[in-house]
């Protein structure tokens, strides 16, 4: 072979490897192009996705929080009594549509709350609560144990008629009976034993209690529940800026040119009561009116019993009338009306008489040494211990049991006691076993505030109205503790709590 022979055999060699090699390239050019393209839309659906997703996220978002900003709305307004359920709440994220559901005699209601949000998206929550006014009931709700005895609860032969909230174990024993209801049992257990009963066939007990439930004798228990969703409710405590604003709020009252008056005239007269005293304020009992002591330790000690004091007019109850009396007796002109704070000792021989209007403060001890029977509406504070050596409750001339409590809400007569210390009652007698316990005439009626205890040291004991107390200690058995309905509608002045209700939240969900 020549020369240029070989020369155009490399050529033609070379000619069809470049040709082989554009095919090639084409075909990764393509692929090339493909891959891209598959990336680009790729990206480009994953990015549409995120980007649907942001938008809906979003409009959840705000369908969320408006609905959120309803039930807030709702919560924050909230009285029982309320009215215009369903209500729109308009946002600039939207609208809420929230509607209100009662849930029973528990005080317990729900709330629904469906946001829309300006895109359309939806979300609902739903809060469940509690709207409760603890003067509404009997309440040891503050210690571990907040109710004891012998059995961690009432000795044998008690009752509870009412709602009544403890904190701690509740052992329902040795005939012992729980009516009415609700019933509260926070943290602890609630047990039922031998001849205890909770409830009746025709009237269940709403129960709540979030721990063990333990029935020895199911056929004795009448409930609806037990529900986990315990309130968690402490008591209102009592701050020493609490009890100068009493002590303020007493002084101040003894010279408001205002007298207690048993049947509130329209056109009270010109105030008596300075002339009936030496002092100007009389419904401050302390060493000092400037300044009062530390918490529970006050030494000014008030003895109701020892002696009468103030002033009133004739007053006409039940029909019968009292007759004027005191240190400066009213004229006839003034019938009906009393001193702000006055006391009639030896009223009748097993009886004093205790009038009683607004605030009065005590820089220390209270003891009643007496059975009284008082005629108003007023609270005393005192700055120690309370000590209740007879019985407490409105005046009534007839002793029937029923005539005794009628005419004290009859006339809106309402004694609260309060203290940052513990109460001892020590009265006893009218807790006869009369059926229905409500029909008995009851040892102790008012509104009763120990931020210490309540002490119960005797037997055949009875308690209407209610106790708001750390913890309740029943030394004996045959206690009753009976809430009385309209305590709240004629609630005295100056008692912790006694503001009207409040709302505590239970479950909350997101539909």
């Amino acid at each position: 072979m020549d020369k240029d022979s070989s020369i155009r055999g490399r050529r033609l060699a070379l000619r069809h490897a470049f040709a082989a090699d554009d095919g090639v390239a084409m075909i990764t050019v393509l692929g090339v192009m493909v891959v891209v393209t598959a990336l680009a839309i790729g990206s480009f659906v994953l990015a549409s996705q995120a980007l649907h997703e942001a938008s809906r996220a979003e409009g959840e978002t705000r369908a969320f929080r408006v609905a959120c900003a309803g039930l807030d709305t709702a919560l924050s307004t909230f009285h029982p009594d309320a009215t215009g359920y369903p209500f729109t709440l308009a946002t600039t994220d939207g609208t809420a549509t929230v509607t209100l559901t009662d849930l029973g005699e528990a005080g317990e209601y729900e709330l629904v709350s469906e946001g829309v949000g300006v895109d359309g998206s939806t979300e609902t929550v739903v809060q469940r609560f509690f709207y409760l006014n603890l003067w509404e009931m009997n309440f040891a709700g503050t210690g571990s144990q907040s109710l004891t005895s012998g059995s961690s609860g009432l000795n044998g032969s008690s009752n509870i008629y009412g709602p009544f909230y403890v904190r701690g174990n509740l052992a329902v024993e040795a005939n012992m009976s729980v009516m009415e209801g609700p019933l509260f049992v926070k943290d602890a257990k609630l047990s039922q034993r031998a001849s205890g009963v909770i409830g009746e066939s025709g009237q269940l007990v709403k129960v709540y209690c979030d721990g063990v439930t333990d029935f020895q004798k199911p056929e004795n228990v009448f409930i609806t529940g037990p529900f986990l969703n315990v309130p968690d409710i402490t008591l209102p405590k009592l701050t020493l800026d609490d009890m100068r604003g009493y002590a303020t709020k007493a002084q101040a009252e003894s010279v408001d040119d205002k007298m207690g008056s048993a049947l509130s005239p329209a056109e009270p007269p010109a105030n008596l009561e300075t002339t009936s005293w030496s002092s100007a304020v009389y419904k401050y009992y302390g060493e000092a009116t400037s300044t009062i002591r530390p918490l529970e330790s006050g030494i000014t000690t008030l003895t109701l019993g020892t002696g009468s004091f103030g002033s009133w007019g004739s007053i006409d109850t039940t029909g019968q009338v009292i007759p004027a009396g005191g240190v400066t007796p009213y004229p006839i002109s003034y019938s009906n009306l009393h001193d702000d704070f006055a006391y009639w000792d030896e009223f009748t021989s097993e009886w004093d008489l205790l009038f009683i209007s607004g605030t009065v403060f005590v820089d220390g001890p209270l003891v009643v040494s007496d059975d009284v029977m008082y005629i108003g509406n007023g609270t005393i504070i005192a700055n120690g211990p309370v000590t209740l050596n007879g019985r407490l409750r409105p005046f009534s001339y007839s002793t029937a049991a029923v005539t005794v409590n009628k005419v004290g809400e009859d006339k809106k007569w309402a004694l609260g006691i309060v203290t940052p210390g513990s109460i001892t009652m020590k009265g006893k007698g009218s807790n006869s076993g009369t059926t229905p316990i409500r029909d008995n005439a009851f040892d102790y009626s008012g509104a009763f505030y120990a931020d210490g205890t309540l002490y119960v040291p005797q037997p055949l004991t009875s308690i209407r109205g209610s106790i708001l107390s750390n913890q309740m200690e029943f030394s004996f058995p045959n206690t009753d503790l009976v809430t009385n309905p309209l305590l709240p509608s004629y609630l005295p002045d100056s008692l912790p709590g006694g503001d009207g209700g409040f709302t505590t939240p239970g479950l909350w969900s997101r539909r």
